[in-house]
């Protein structure tokens, strides 16, 4: 009898199951949105964390705080760049940090955006915020920026002194620059040999002639 239940019912559980499968896949879902880029979000109103601090003769101060950073002037507080802030050129900032001040009480600072050319040095003016480097820029000696740990401006504002990397295909290499007008130029190695240096992948310091 075990082999004639088999038979008999067999097909009909079967069917049974089929059933239950095609009416579960008629099952719909309401969509709906938890959260977006750019959407309003409830972080505190004050800052949480302060750091970096950069000071100019005449007493501005800039300097970072929560990802974002600030310029201090005449006693009043002025964001300079934060998350979801356009970047120029393209894109939004979802990371601002190492801001320097000069004497004219220009901010520069490393920014990272929703993408490889929204990362780069920035200058903040009067006049607004421009990009100074960004990554994919090309290097002098060869390869391309890839990122930008920190900058400092001279007093006078007329150099930025920068650490980057430098990617040559699949190798990176490390070093400091100094730009000034738009100029890059080789001034020495940087821990190596003047000769390793001049090999593919091998970064030396390089600075700015004065515009």
């Amino acid at each position: 009898m075990d082999h004639l239940r088999e038979r008999v019912f067999g097909p009909a559980c079967l069917s049974l199951l089929l059933l239950h499968s095609a009416a579960s896949a008629q099952i719909s879902f309401n969509l709906a949105s938890i959260a977006r880029p750019s959407d309003a979000a409830p972080v505190p109103p004050q800052l949480v964390q302060v750091y970096s601090p950069s000071l100019n003769d005449r007493g501005d101060v800039a300097f970072a705080g929560d990802n974002a950073v600030f310029l201090q002037s005449n006693e009043t507080t002025t964001l300079v760049a934060a998350f979801g802030d356009p970047v120029p050129g393209g894109g939004e900032f979802t990371y601002a940090a190492s801001p320097s001040v000069n004497a004219q009480g220009q901010v520069a600072f490393v920014g990272i955006g929703t993408d490889l050319r929204s990362r780069g040095i920035f200058l903040s003016t009067q006049e607004g915020l421009r990009a100074i480097v960004r990554a994919g820029d090309p290097a002098p000696g060869g390869g391309m920026f890839s990122s930008f740990p920190e900058v400092s401006t001279s007093g006078d504002g007329r150099q930025l002194t920068f650490r980057a990397s430098v990617r040559f295909g699949v190798q990176v290499s490390r070093g400091l620059f100094q730009i000034s007008g738009g100029a890059l130029a080789p001034v020495g190695p940087c821990g190596r040999s003047r000769s390793r240096a001049e090999k593919p992948g091998c970064l030396c310091c390089f600075r700015g002639q004065a515009a």
